[in-house]
C-alpha cells in the first residue's frame, strides 16, 4: 500500500508539477524521493521481474541508447543517457507492478484526471489573461501552457488526449445517470483544452478516436454519414486553428525534417546518429515519433522501441478479450439456468458493464490515443508512453491472476507482426516523404 501512495504522490508531482510554481517547493527532490521510494518498494515485491517481453524490450533499448552514443564518439555520453532515462524505466517499472492489484489503476486514473482538469482550467483562465495562476503564459498569441514537461502546447494537447479515454472509461463504470452526464461533461471540457491546444496532432488524433469509437459502436455506414454530417463543423473549427496543408511553412518544415531523419538511417541504419543529437543535424526536432527513432536510434532501437509498445497493446487485447470471454459465459450460464429460461436473458451479477473489460478498453484508446499523436510530434521517449505501457502489462497481470489460462505474451508470437510491421513502416514514411517533398 506505502508503494502505491509513493507512486500516486510521484504522479502528481510528475503531472501537475506543484514544485514549478509552489515556491517553498523549488528545488526539492520530492518527485525523486517519491520514484526512488516507490521503487525500491517495487523491487521487493515478490512478483517483482523482467520477464514480460515490454520489461526487456525497455532494457534493451536503454543498452542501445547508450551504444548508440558511444558509436558516435561521445563515451561519457550513457553517463547522461541513464542519468535522463533511468527514471522513465524506473517510471514503467512501478506502474507495471504497483498497478496489480485491485482498484489500484481505477484509482490512478481518477488521480491523473483530476491533474489534468486542473490543467484544462488553468488553460481557460490563461487564455483569458495571458498567464495563468502557475506563471505559464500562452505562445504563438493564442497556445495555452502548462508548467515543466508540459509547457509545449503539443504535450499539454497529448495528455488531454491520454486522459479523455479515462474519463469514458468512468463514464461507463457510473452508477447513475447523472454521474454519467458528468462524466461526459468532464470529457467535453478537456476536448475543448485540446482546441485551446491548437496542437493540429492532438485535433486529428481526436478525430481519428471519434471515428474508431463510431465504428465499433455504430458501424461504417451509420460512422459514415454522422461525419458528413459533421464535416461542416470540423471544418469550421480546423479552419479556426492554423491551418493543415503540405504549403504552410510549419507543415513544410516538418515534412523537410521528416526528410532529413530519413536520410540520417540511411548513413546510420544499425544504431542511428545517437539520442538528442537530431538536432545537430536539423534546425527542428524531427516532428514525428517514429522518424526521430529511427534517426537517433537505428533499426536496433527502433526495433525494440516498437516491441515495447506492440507487446503492451497485445497484453492488453489478450486480457481484455479473455475477460471478454468470460463475462459472456457467466451471461450465457445465467440465460440457460432456471430462472433464465423462466424469465428470460439475466443481467449479469454486476448489472454493468465489467470494470476490468472497460479498462481494457480504456487501454487500448489510450495507446491508440498516443500512437496517432506521435506520428506529428516528436515524444519517442517522453515519460507519459511509458507510463501507459506499464499500466497494460499492470492490467494483463491482474487478469492473469483470475485466469491461469491467459496465454503470456512472448517474443516469438511478435516475430511475424514485427517482420511485417518494421519494413513496412519504413517504406510507409519513405513514401509519405516522396510524395510531400
Amino acid at each position: 500500500m506505502i508503494g502505491f501512495l509513493l507512486l500516486c504522490l510521484y504522479t502528481l508531482f510528475l503531472l501537475l508539477r506543484p514544485q514549478d510554481f509552489i515556491a517553498p517547493l523549488h528545488g526539492t527532490p520530492l518527485m525523486s524521493i517519491f520514484l526512488g521510494g516507490a521503487m525500491l518498494l517495487t523491487l521487493m515485491r515478490r512478483d517483482f521481474g523482467l520477464r514480460d517481453v515490454p520489461s526487456w524490450a525497455l532494457l534493451f533499448l536503454l543498452a542501445v541508447m547508450v551504444l548508440s552514443s558511444a558509436a558516435n564518439g561521445w563515451l561519457g555520453g550513457g553517463v547522461t543517457i541513464v542519468r535522463e532515462f533511468g527514471p522513465v524505466v524506473a517510471t514503467y517499472l512501478v506502474y507495471s507492478h504497483q498497478l496489480r492489484e485491485p482498484g489500484r489503476l481505477g484509482r490512478l486514473c481518477l488521480l491523473v484526471v483530476a491533474c489534468t482538469t486542473v490543467m484544462v482550467v488553468h488553460s481557460v483562465q490563461q487564455l483569458e489573461t495571458g498567464i495563468g495562476w502557475s506563471g505559464a503564459r500562452v505562445v504563438e498569441g493564442n497556445r495555452v501552457t502548462w508548467v515543466g514537461i508540459f509547457n509545449d502546447p503539443n504535450d499539454l494537447g497529448l495528455m488531454f488526449l491520454v486522459a479523455i479515454p479515462m474519463i469514458l472509461m468512468r463514464a461507463r463504470l457510473a452508477a447513475s445517470a447523472f454521474m454519467r452526464f458528468c462524466w461526459y461533461g468532464l470529457a467535453l471540457f478537456h476536448v475543448y483544452g485540446i482546441y485551446l491546444t491548437h496542437s493540429r496532432g492532438a485535433v486529428l488524433t481526436l478525430l481519428l478516436l471519434v471515428a474508431v469509437a463510431g465504428y465499433r459502436r455504430y458501424g461504417m455506414a451509420r460512422s459514415a454519414v454522422a461525419a458528413l454530417l459533421a464535416s461542416p463543423v470540423m471544418y469550421m473549427v480546423l479552419s479556426s486553428m492554423r491551418s493543415i496543408n503540405a504549403e504552410e511553412e510549419s507543415a513544410a518544415g516538418r515534412i523537410e525534417a521528416w526528410y532529413t531523419g530519413i536520410q540520417l538511417f540511411k548513413q546510420n541504419p544499425f544504431l542511428g546518429v545517437g539520442m538528442n543529437n537530431f538536432t545537430e543535424y536539423h534546425d527542428l526536432t524531427a516532428h514525428n515519433s517514429y522518424v526521430l527513432v529511427l534517426a537517433e536510434l537505428g533499426l536496433a532501437g527502433y526495433l525494440f522501441w516498437t516491441l515495447l509498445i506492440a507487446a503492451s497493446a497485445l497484453m492488453v487485447w489478450r486480457a481484455r478479450q479473455s475477460r471478454l470471454a468470460a463475462v459472456q459465459a457467466d451471461d450465457e450460464a445465467l440465460a440457460s439456468g432456471p430462472e433464465g429460461r423462466a424469465f428470460g436473458r439475466r443481467k449479469p451479477a454486476s448489472n454493468g458493464p465489467s470494470p476490468l473489460v472497460v479498462e481494457g478498453e480504456m487501454l487500448l484508446y489510450t495507446m491508440l490515443a498516443y500512437l496517432s499523436a506521435a506520428f506529428f510530434l516528436s515524444r519517442s521517449y517522453i515519460v507519459v508512453l511509458y507510463m501507459v505501457c506499464g499500466m497494460s502489462v499492470a492490467y494483463f497481470h491482474k487478469v492473469r491472476a483470475g485466469d491461469a489460462s491467459l496465454a503470456a505474451v512472448t517474443g516469438k508470437s511478435l516475430t511475424g507482426f514485427l517482420a511485417l510491421f518494421v519494413p513496412l513502416s519504413l517504406v510507409f514514411l519513405y513514401l509519405v516523404v516522396r510524395v510531400l517533398l
